[in-house]
């Protein structure tokens, strides 16, 4: 059994070689680490900067790329076509009896949950994986779990990865990681947000109620953050994301 763990790539290399230094602590598992890198961010920007990830040298990375660059796809569009792609590498490098992990690149799963985590899929089509979502730091929290995430067997494997992410009437697996979402500070918040966010986000108005958001305390959407204990993290995050 391998564990194939995928997804769309911006420039979140400290989330994902957490990610990658996390799965190293457990090597009983046999993980493949897919990013699928988008040539374009979601606005259809051209993207220029670059890491070992995006180049394809980072030690543990499978590195894929999106061509997004078509003028007439939308920030939905390109979003749902760099994820969907990733189907055609699953079904490619994967077989019968593996578990695909079909994520955001801050989605980081808990290697811990993993035998809880196989004991559902062999059960469902698919399923939720309910995480927490640290925002803006590893301080705080949202109160509500994260519910994107998604997980199921090769052989389950659907035919939209996209179709699947937002399903909020699948099985939910509980405490399986982190969101670690919105992360860097201002500048990293307001490049994010125009790049990759969507139209409620990238506007000036928006961008500048984040900001505002972040200094009182609460979500981007406005609700109330809670605080969160970082040091029950384990030690990949806090080294890489503390």
């Amino acid at each position: 059994m391998k564990i194939l763990d995928c997804f769309p790539y911006w420039r979140e290399y400290s989330q994902v070689t957490a990610r990658r230094d996390l799965w190293a602590l457990h090597p009983e598992y046999n993980v493949i680490m897919i990013a699928m890198v988008g040539t374009h961010t979601h606005s259809g920007q051209p993207i220029t900067i670059t890491d070992p990830i995006r180049e394809g040298t980072e030690e543990g990375i499978t590195t894929f790329y999106a061509d997004l660059s078509d003028p007439n796809m939308g920030s939905w569009d390109r979003e749902h076509l760099q994820r969907d792609l990733l189907h055609e590498k699953i079904i490619e490098i994967g077989k019968q009896g593996d578990i695909i992990i079909s994520s955001d690149a801050d989605e980081i799963v808990n290697p811990l949950c993993i035998n809880d985590i196989y004991k559902a899929v062999y059960n469902h089509p698919y399923i939720t994986l309910e995480m927490v979502l640290l925002y803006y730091s590893l301080y705080t929290a949202s109160p509500i779990p994260w519910l994107q995430a998604k997980a199921f067997m090769w052989e389950n494997c659907p035919t939209s990865l996209s179709a699947i992410r937002t399903d909020l009437t699948a099985y939910v697996q509980p405490h399986c990681g982190w969101h670690i979402s919105w992360q860097g500070g201002k500048d990293l918040r307001e490049e994010k947000a125009k790049s990759f966010a969507h139209t409620e986000f990238a506007t000036d108005e928006a961008i500048s109620g984040i900001e505002n958001s972040a200094a009182s305390g609460k979500d981007v959407l406005g609700f109330d953050l809670v605080k969160y204990n970082p040091s029950i993290l384990p030690k990949p995050i806090i080294e890489k994301l503390g």
